[in-house]
């Protein structure tokens, strides 16, 4: 199987990205709180970033995959007017099953699931739910614990009927427990909160993770825990750190066995993206590979 990311820090194998371009030009003074940005962007500064970022995964042996390399004209003259689409993490996620696509909460995203939906039929990935209204969903929202446990905030980004429609997907066919994770109204996404670095080690912010309970659901049903004691139930060590950091990145990528992606399989390294409080990746997993020394496997 070539796609499949279930895994935050297994071998990254394939990732889905986009080249940010003068798209970043159109966010000015007053547009850039209905683009979702703080402030505008440097946009040269910002391609020459992501074009050393994409470098260094190719060095790695890992296979990027540009968006708009996979559009027909038509739409690739639309995402080259879409300045939150290198955040392509949000917009579609990948797992075992295939693709699913997401439905994102603000206007000015509404057309990026379109659009990686497009890429997804060109590389065979197959789609595997598309999340339907009511309910919104963002990548930014999942973080896998292990292959067999996924947990995915909402609150800001994405509510209680994405969870639902989500869970019902996944519970049984590729996880063997999902946690529920409630964020307060000023985390945007779980990945800015919480990063899952190794099998016994996480990033943890107290402060955002620590106020309300989540819900797990397994096969004998829901039970209440907050999520700290939940992940020192799993047998973490108590010494893994819980450091409050309110800026922690985690990318999404899209190809490595194991990986923490959307769209097939991948790691979940740094990825530098800072937006409007989200911390929101630059690419989505599209495959990855379980095991941290496990080398690529296309």
């Amino acid at each position: 199987m070539d796609f499949g990311a279930q895994t935050e820090y297994g071998r990254l194998r394939k990732v889905l990205m986009h080249r940010p371009s003068e798209e970043l030009k159109r966010i000015t003074p007053g547009n850039k709180d209905a683009y979702l940005f703080r402030d505008v962007v440097y946009w040269k500064e910002f391609q020459r970033e992501h074009d050393a970022f994409t470098d260094i995964l190719r060095g790695e042996g890992i296979e990027v995959c540009l968006l708009g390399d996979f559009l027909d004209e038509e739409h690739r003259q639309i995402a080259e007017r879409l300045p939150n689409l290198v955040y392509t993490r949000d917009a579609i996620a990948i797992n075992n099953l295939g693709a699913m696509i997401l439905r994102m909460t603000y206007q000015s995203r509404f057309p990026e699931p379109f659009l990686t939906e497009k890429a997804m039929e060109k590389l065979g990935v197959p789609v595997a739910l598309k999340v339907t209204p009511p309910g919104l969903v963002e990548g930014g929202d999942f973080v896998w614990l292990d292959e067999e446990t996924v947990m995915m905030g909402y609150g800001t980004r994405s509510n209680e009927v994405g969870v639902e429609q989500v869970k019902e997907r996944m519970m049984g066919e590729t996880v063997k427990e999902f946690v529920a994770v409630p964020l307060p109204s000023f985390r945007v996404h779980l990945d800015g909160a919480l990063m899952v670095m190794s099998p016994d080690l996480a990033l943890f912010h107290k402060g955002s993770l620590g106020l309300f309970p989540s819900y797990v659901y397994d096969g004998d049903g829901v039970k209440l825990q907050f999520l700290e004691d939940y992940l020192k139930g799993k047998a973490w060590n108590s010494s893994t750190p819980t450091t409050a950091r309110s800026g922690c990145s985690a990318p999404t990528s899209w190809g490595s066995e194991g990986a923490s992606a959307s769209l097939m399989s991948g790691t979940r390294g740094s990825w530098p993206s800072s937006r409007n409080g989200a911390s929101t990746s630059s690419g989505s997993p599209v495959a990855s590979s379980a095991s941290e020394g496990e080398a690529p496997t296309a």
